[in-house]
């Protein structure tokens, strides 16, 4: 079985997120998806998957990690939140680069760190992280089966089967 699916990606990018001291709660979803959770319950990690891209050996997994949290009612705390959610960004892509599942099929590249101020119910500030993830993959081997095109192995993959087509 293919073990570097967007899904482990993901629920191992969240699972770090999670593990931060200074990170109260952590979702998934859309940019949109964060406007319908007005109510922000402390310091918070939203992971948004944008899109995905294939080059030979590879899927490269293009994600937005916001973190923020709320403004007190006079902003005057928003270059400290800012500041804190720039190093939560920066020790979660440290993380991402030491745990040793990760090194074994990730690599992360293309990191840029922007920091922002949105108005919801309250004033938010914080920092989006952007991101890719490089998952190794191996495209001659197939985690869904096609009839006709794939066969099974014993190891619960299955390899690419050429495929007679008629001239």
């Amino acid at each position: 079985m293919i073990t570097n699916t967007l899904y482990r990606i993901s629920e191992n990018i969240l699972a770090i997120c999670d593990d931060h001291l200074l990170i109260d709660y952590i979702a998934q979803g859309t940019l949109d998806q964060i406007d319908e959770n007005v109510t922000f319950n402390g310091r918070t990690a939203w992971l948004i998957h944008n899109d995905s891209s294939l080059e030979e050996g590879a899927v490269f997994h293009n994600f937005n990690l916001i973190l923020l949290d709320v403004e007190l009612p006079d902003r005057s705390n928003e270059d400290q939140i800012q500041s804190d959610m720039l190093q939560v960004g920066i020790d979660i892509v440290g993380k991402l680069n030491i745990v040793p599942i990760n090194k074994a099929w990730i690599d992360l590249t293309n990191v840029t760190i922007t920091p922002f101020v949105e108005r919801f119910n309250d004033y938010v500030a914080g920092v989006t992280v952007a991101f890719s993830v490089k998952a190794l993959e191996n495209f001659d081997v197939c985690s869904d089966t096609f009839a006709g095109s794939y066969i099974p192995t014993s190891n619960g993959q299955f390899i690419l089967q050429p495929t007679t087509y008629l001239t």
